[in-house]
């Protein structure tokens, strides 16, 4: 079974996924989503891990919160400020939809709860004082984070619904719930995959975002040179208008960390030259 030889679902794990909405949900996206869907779950997206493989000149690096390896699993679990802002709205808008679709309030605390912890906790322990979902609890961390956030969803999720729209008399379907829910977790999976490539290819000066961001980092670590580490005749780059160099282009800030990168080495050259000739003195000194 190929879901099993690629570790996505263990096969004696197979069964506890609701499996009969997943077809509808996958036919409901138009063409390019689906493409994104196997490539994502087959763990084939272009990501740098597959592109490094590929192009030797590519760090295997997430692009926005540089942790190494950036894998398909990384998608949904990247930590960036921004990444985690986009994928909060995500979530809420989840919370919407649930509330507007009969889904009891202990139901869609665990859900969103489970959501906002980004896989680094379990709904076991979501769901530990909660006896009537401590089952369902069970049989959804077998499958686990990347399962739900790709629409795989457990059995027992419809199973609770079904009995919230008994219990209640509601003129609805737990099935046409689960698809709703199974829908929008591929969305939320989707946003953050389109916004880590908007990311990387987003231009501005002929720089993409990520540039910009690492010049920003550069020149603040630079402003952190003791003047007295420069030598007296490169001291003046740390008194420039650091304000209206913000509002320059970006040519300029790069201008200004090159030259401040060359006087940083002469001075760490001269340095160590004077010392080396303190050093020779003193060993002659002590040979006379």
């Amino acid at each position: 079974m190929l879901f099993n030889a690629r570790c996505i679902v263990h096969s004696y794990n197979f069964d506890l996924i609701y499996w009969r909405g997943m077809d509808r949900v996958i036919k409901s996206f138009p063409g390019m989503f689906r493409v994104f869907i196997t490539k994502q779950v087959s763990h084939f997206c272009a990501t740098n891990k597959m592109l490094s493989i590929i192009d030797g000149k590519i760090k295997n690096q997430c692009p926005n919160c540089r942790c190494p390896n950036e894998t398909t699993t990384h998608i949904t679990r990247c930590l960036d400020p921004g990444r985690s802002a986009c994928f909060e709205k995500l979530v809420e808008s989840i919370r919407d939809w649930l509330k507007t679709n009969n889904t009891g309030d202990e139901l869609i605390l665990c859900i969103i709860k489970y959501l906002l912890t980004r896989s680094r906790s379990t709904m076991s322990a979501i769901t530990w004082n909660k006896p009537a979902f401590h089952s369902l609890a069970t049989h959804h961390d077998r499958l686990g984070w990347d399962c739900f956030l790709e629409g795989r969803i457990c059995w027992k999720w419809v199973e609770i619904q079904h009995q919230e729209i008994e219990a209640n008399n509601m003129k609805t379907t737990a099935e046409s719930w689960a698809r709703g829910l199974m829908s929008r977790l591929l969305q939320l999976t989707h946003s953050q995959w389109i916004y880590r490539n908007q990311t990387v290819r987003f231009m501005y000066n002929g720089l993409t975002s990520t540039q910009h961001d690492e010049i920003i980092k550069r020149m603040e670590e630079l402003l952190d040179t003791d003047s007295d580490d420069l030598l007296l005749g490169h001291r003046l780059l740390l008194t420039y208008d650091f304000e209206e160099m913000g509002e320059a282009p970006p040519s300029e800030r790069q201008y200004w960390i090159a030259e401040m990168d060359a006087a940083t080495s002469v001075a760490d050259k001269v340095c160590d030259g004077a010392e080396q000739l303190i050093h020779s003195r003193q060993s002659k000194e002590q040979n006379i």
